[in-house]
């Protein structure tokens, strides 16, 4: 069976939750109280993963590493670019509180973050390789 993920999209105001694999979404304010009465709620098994948000982050930071919860801030770029792989292209805060919680709970299967799978995988180191080469050919004169 799959680990339990929760995906998180964060603004200064609300943080959107889904909870994989139920689906389940939920919108709470992003302060100190609501987010630690949120935490209350989590099983250990739970996973939180969100993307990297400069000052937006910083409570649910402190407030799942006081109580030693698992959790992984992603690259906001790298988590995009794994929804564009995927095929979400929509850009809604329901999309991107599912988008990091999606990455980290390949369906049917457990393991790895399938974003470190895909970063990782030699299409995608590749594609980086490609670019590189790209982008110093055109700096040459």
């Amino acid at each position: 069976m799959p680990q339990p993920v929760i995906g998180c999209d964060l603004s200064r105001a609300f943080l959107d939750l889904c909870d994989l694999p139920s689906g389940r979404m939920q919108r709470i304010p992003n302060t100190r109280d609501a987010i630690a009465e949120w935490a209350e709620t989590l099983t250990p098994e739970k996973f939180v993963v969100f993307e990297a948000t400069s000052g937006c982050d910083d409570i649910l930071i402190a407030t799942l590493t006081e109580r030693a919860h698992p959790f992984s801030r992603v690259n906001p770029r790298q988590a995009r670019e794994f929804a564009r792989a995927t095929g979400v292209l929509a850009k809604t805060d329901r999309v991107d509180g599912r988008g990091p919680g999606s990455a980290c709970h390949p369906s049917g299967q457990s393991g790895p973050c399938d974003i470190g799978r895909f970063l990782t995988s030699p299409q995608a180191v590749g594609r980086h390789a490609q670019g590189r080469e790209v982008a110093s050919s055109q700096r040459r004169p």
